[in-house]
């Protein structure tokens, strides 16, 4: 087990802090010499899915840390950026030296709780442990509300403190080295079948729940479906072992991890061990005054040299992944490089959507004589054209981000606030080349660019929490057919009133600007996007119904997702059929498009986070709700001034 002897040494130090040994006097100040291109592409067990480890640390010190760097802290409490630590090499840092626990790590934003608490922008794990029984109170007061189906009452300090609780317990997983899973305990269903049978014995008879939480509450779960010990009820369950478990493992049956069903038996019978874990426990203390402070790269390349040998190339679908795979996320979390600059493929796509709009309506801002704003172009400008090709770039760095998602977890990209906006980018940049091509209207390329890189800026903006980090799916979405059916549809509707919204603020600012009504054909340039989007929304409404009497055995419950999927079809529908009697002109029509995406706003985004209920909602919370109230306010203000120009501006002229 050369890896295992390779992470040994980490929880040895933490062994010996746990066993009172006298910790440095303060944490290293400079990183770890450069790790193994080999330690970044380990596959690990981190948050319910198997990721490479340079994956994982990231994730990690994001969430604790609230940023997705670390460096020391400066005199005045803001951190030194020039120090920065390489996410890896803190991870394994802070496993090496229990001076960790002292150093101001955990993310405290909110300057009232940090007021109470004495602390800067970070506190160090040491300091929140005596709010700890504070923090523990407000967490079952949360479960039992959760439980009564009851809103849980809470002021903003103590919902600060929560998220702090959350991120001690994540950093106290990662400190005593339960947070990542190295090795797969069982390989295939045989071997897993194995062990949920013993497991459960042994934690019946042993008492090990506590000590084993991170894998314990997994075997319930399966051993509890219908499917029982099948195949198919073991296909979800990933079982490894973590740091602190290999450690404490010295069977020399589990040398040959990572084999069949016999090491699955042998750890089960070490578990039963239970009076060697103390021995263990002073061996492991009394080894680390020798290992001292030795960290030799090129030994660990070795180590994991070896490793990969024992693991040649294994075919997709199996616990431990293909190198494929692993490269493939190590590429898409690394993001592109130009020049010295390097961001993600979804940053690179915004920038390119808005460059694209930008450059589109440069372009349209002086046409040829005797073209306007709904009638056909006569030619293309260059300005036009290369914000066209601007879009289509940010098109297919959006597509392959997307691909690079479905190919890492096997699923439709479709299932979280992130990739929503992402998709809805996509589709708006298509839709509006498409018509643009279709009607030779410019204003959809300029539209569409625009529209595209808002929801993309959006979506990289937001926290890394809701959904640019691939997370496990929610069981509402655990259906392959239905993800690429009624929620790429009802989700992708948002994108052709994405479009309508940012027409009609274009065309209300432009008739707002010279005085006049908006025209006949900008009408009907909204008049086709909103038709689009009706159509789509019923739709993938329709095939909700179905999705819903397949799972809960009702078409329709009145659930918060479903109500506003309806209001929003309604609200779109009303202008269009107004708008055949006459009760809606064009100018109206253009401020029911922009007035009317206030309803997908609240589809979209409201119901999880505003309401924060819901069978359908993929996340709660209030996440930036203040700021959502503020942008929409500001919209409505916008509008509202724009139809007042306009109605002065007319009532001018007939004069």
């Amino acid at each position: 087990m050369a890896l295992v002897a390779w992470f040994l040494p980490y929880v040895l130090l933490l062994s010996a802090s746990v066993a009172g040994e006298s910790a440095p006097p303060a944490p290293p100040q400079q990183p770890l010499a450069a790790l193994p291109e080999a330690v970044d592409r380990l596959p690990v067990l981190h948050m319910g899915r198997v990721k490479p480890f340079a994956v994982a640390a990231q994730e990690t010190i994001t969430a604790i840390t609230g940023k997705s760097w670390f460096a020391p802290l400066r005199a005045d409490g803001s951190r030194d950026s020039s120090r920065r630590w390489p996410a890896t090499a803190l991870v394994l840092a802070a496993l090496t030296d229990p001076a960790w626990n002292s150093v101001p790590l955990l993310h405290v934003p909110y300057a009232p709780l940090q007021a109470e608490m004495g602390s800067g922008e970070w506190i160090s794990l040491a300091a929140v442990e005596p709010h700890i029984g504070r923090i523990a109170a407000l967490s079952r007061r949360r479960q039992e509300a959760k439980e009564l189906g009851r809103v849980f009452e809470s002021s903003r300090i103590d919902t600060a403190l929560l998220e702090l609780g959350s991120r001690f317990s994540e950093t106290s997983a990662w400190f005593t080295g339960f947070s990542f899973g190295l090795a797969p305990l069982a390989p295939d269903a045989t071997a897993r079948a194995w062990v949920i049978e013993h497991r459960e014995a042994l934690l019946a008879a042993s008492g090990e729940d506590r000590r084993m939480r991170d894998w314990s509450d997994t075997l319930r779960e399966i051993a509890a479906r219908p499917t029982g010990l099948t195949e198919a009820g073991l296909a979800d369950a990933d079982l490894w072992l973590n740091i602190k478990e290999l450690a404490f493992s010295t069977d020399p049956r589990l040398e040959g991890w990572p084999g069949p069903a016999t090491a699955a038996r042998a750890w089960g019978e070490a578990l039963t061990k239970a009076d060697g874990v103390a021995a263990q426990t002073a061996a492991l203390t009394d080894a680390l005054r020798t290992w001292g402070q030795r960290r030799d790269g090129d030994q660990l390349a070795r180590h994991l040299a070896r490793l990969e040998k024992q693991l040649p190339s294994n075919p997709p679908g199996i616990s431990y992944p293909n190198a494929a795979s692993i490269d493939l996320e190590l590429w898409y979390h690394r993001g592109v490089g130009v020049g010295s600059l390097r961001y993600g493929l979804f940053t690179w796509a915004w920038i390119a959507f808005l460059a694209g709009g930008l450059l589109a309506a440069w372009g349209l801002a002086k046409p040829a004589a005797g073209t306007a704003v709904g009638a056909t172009a006569s030619r293309l400008s260059l300005p036009l054209l290369l914000g066209a090709v601007l879009t289509v770039v940010g098109c297919l760095l959006t597509a392959t981000g997307l691909g690079c998602r479905v190919a890492i977890t096997g699923l439709g990209a479709v299932t979280n606030l992130y990739e929503t906006l992402i998709w809805v980018a996509l589709l708006v940049a298509v839709l509006g080349l498409g018509l643009a091509l279709a009607t030779r209207q410019g204003l959809y390329a300029v539209a569409g660019g625009v529209g595209a890189g808002l929801c993309a800026m959006i979506g990289e903006a937001i926290p890394p929490e809701l959904g640019s980090q691939i997370g496990q799916l929610q069981p509402v979405l655990r259906s392959q057919f239905w993800l690429w059916t009624h929620v790429k549809v009802v989700v992708g509707a948002y994108a052709p009133f994405t479009l309508a919204w940012v027409l009609g603020n274009i065309l209300l600012a432009r008739a707002a600007f010279a005085g006049r009504a908006v025209t006949a054909g900008e009408q009907l340039l909204l008049y086709r996007c909103l038709q689009i989007g009706v159509l789509l929304m019923a739709a993938g409404t329709i095939l909700g119904a179905i999705w819903a009497d397949q799972a809960w055995g009702r078409y329709w419950g009145w659930d918060p997702k479903e109500v506003y999927a309806l209001v929003v079809v309604l609200t779109y529908l009303i202008p269009l059929h107004l708008r055949y009697v006459g009760l809606v002109g064009p100018t109206g029509l253009a401020l029911w498009s922009v007035f009317g995406f206030l309803s997908v706003v609240m589809s979209w985004y409201g119901v999880n986070f505003v309401l924060g209920v819901g069978l359908h909602a993929y996340a709660f919370g209030s996440g930036g709700a203040e700021y959502a109230f503020v942008l929409c306010g500001a919209q409505a203000a916008f509008a509202a001034v724009c139809w007042w120009r306009i109605t002065r501006g007319r009532a001018g002229l007939a004069a």
